[in-house]
């Protein structure tokens, strides 16, 4: 349990650090100015930038630290959840946003705030709209994500989440909007005597130069998932664990709102999701649809329902003797990946890092796992699959036999993946501190924030949060400037 010791020990790691708005009057980098300041080239901060100047907005500049933009979202899975009368009529699905919000906050063990959590799923299917007017394409398909509990999410036809960077940055070239990359905040300036965020320190090609803004500093530049002091800080257990997020996701943002007085709550967890082994090349994915696979563990059996919560997941692996299981799936559940996902499975099993086999023993053999057990456990699934009911672990997502070759199966250990915890805000996205009050003219949204999610975000929900409080921050701008 994160406890104030633990916050403590986060604070003092953060002040720590150099505090570069203590000295900035003496680096001598010329000022500059606009009037909206984003910090994140991801799903949060494009959105951001596209929002903002379709409510009038013009002198609007985007930092990103990285080489190049897209942060996590362009390396997710691409799924979108949201309540969709039209596509998940046509699956049968019967959705509401109650359930929807219900649902967010059950799984969130009611830690969330619930005026994020409504204005989250009031956002969610306007904000597809909203995408699809800017040529993003979703398949007509609905699926059930991995840890997303309910049939509601959206992919993408684009494969991860290159058809979300690809339209927002679309629109902000069309519009010449500046993206800066390469680009770190280093610190987060605020007036002594107001308290009023004034601009940001910012390093670019070895300088430090001053950038001051007139009506807002949006921060969108995720969570620290890469930063394992932190993450180790936060939660012991993860302690050296790989992460699949991109490799600057290190917190920069979050210890700078930290020292600029800003609130922060639940960083204790820390969502983690099967990624690749350490000095793998590239992640595996065979564990995407719950509904078309199964884990087994080094013994041939499984160990936990596949569709759980994330969190349940997470714990389940990370008690097994040696943090490792295995994702298997047979022919149609590989067919049933796009084909990026595929044509990754394929790579893996050239390299050794995956397997395929035309029998599930053959399979086992090349796992080093026990056969007759590895087929006993498969057999007695597929009997679950005909009864409809798990009697073992309780999985309500039964699709499909596993029985079509050929087979496939991947080891899988957890990665660090999502921080569910950050800076608090409210629903107009501006930041508050312990105090409850907002800190003038700096806001955030996505996984730089908390509040939405609780203890555990639900799977699809990552995505479209960063879009919904991105654009949510250009609209709350907007009846400003109007």
């Amino acid at each position: 349990m994160f406890n104030r010791r633990d916050f403590l020990q986060l604070s003092l790691s953060a002040a720590s650090m150099p505090v570069f708005s203590d000295v900035y009057g003496q680096i001598g980098c010329p000022d500059e100015s606009v009037d909206v300041l984003i910090v994140g080239a991801g799903g949060a901060g494009l959105s951001a930038a596209v929002s903002c100047h379709q409510h009038g907005y013009r002198s609007i500049l985007v930092l990103e630290k990285a080489p190049s933009i897209g942060g996590n979202t362009l390396l997710s899975s691409g799924l979108f959840n949201s309540v969709d009368p039209e596509r998940q009529k046509l699956a049968g699905v019967n959705d509401s946003l109650e359930l929807f919000k219900s649902q967010i906050l059950r799984e969130g063990d009611f830690k969330n705030r619930p005026s994020l959590v409504s204005l989250f799923c009031t956002r969610t299917y306007e904000t597809m709209k909203w995408l699809e007017s800017l040529s993003m394409s979703f398949k007509s398909e609905i699926n059930e994500g991995y840890g997303a509990l309910f049939p509601r999410s959206h992919l993408p036809v684009e494969p991860h989440g290159t058809g979300y960077i690809k339209a927002l940055n679309n629109y902000i070239t069309n519009h010449r909007i500046e993206i800066r990359t390469n680009s770190r905040m280093l610190d987060i300036l605020r007036d002594k005597e107001t308290g009023v965020v004034s601009g940001c320190l910012v390093e670019e090609k070895n300088h430090i130069r001053t950038i001051r803004i007139k009506e807002a500093l949006f921060l969108g530049a995720g969570g620290f998932a890469q930063n394992n002091i932190m993450c180790t800080i936060c939660d012991p257990r993860l302690e050296g664990l790989p992460s699949t997020n991109q490799p600057l996701a290190t917190g920069d943002a979050l210890v700078a709102a930290i020292r600029a007085g800003a609130a922060v709550e639940n960083l204790e967890y820390i969502e983690c999701i099967p990624g690749k082994l350490p000095g793998q090349k590239e992640r595996t994915v065979l564990h995407l649809f719950v509904g078309h696979m199964i884990w087994i563990n080094r013994e041939g059996k499984r160990f936990v329902a596949e569709d759980s919560r994330r969190d349940i997941l997470r714990e389940a692996l990370l008690n097994q003797p040696d943090r490792t299981c295995f994702a298997l799936v047979d022919k149609r559940g590989f067919e049933f990946l796009d084909k990026e996902h595929r044509d990754g499975i394929v790579r893996s099993v050239e390299r050794g890092e995956a397997y395929t086999a035309d029998t599930i023993t053959e399979l086992a053999k090349q796992l080093l796992i026990p056969a007759e057990m590895t087929v006993e456990t498969v057999k007695k699934y597929n009997q679950a699959v005909d009864e409809g009911t798990d009697k073992e672990f309780g999985k309500l997502r039964l699709l499909q036999h596993i029985d079509t070759p050929p087979f496939f199966a991947c080891p899988q250990v957890m990665n660090r993946h999502y921080c569910v915890g950050g800076v608090r805000i409210n629903e107009r996205t501006e930041v508050l501190d312990f105090q409850g009050k907002k800190i003038p003219k700096l806001y955030a949204g996505g996984e730089i924030t908390s509040g939405l999610h609780g203890t555990n975000r639900l799977g699809g929900n990552g995505i479209a949060e960063a879009i919904v409080f991105g654009r949510e921050f250009g609209k709350v701008l907007g009846d400003k400037f109007l």
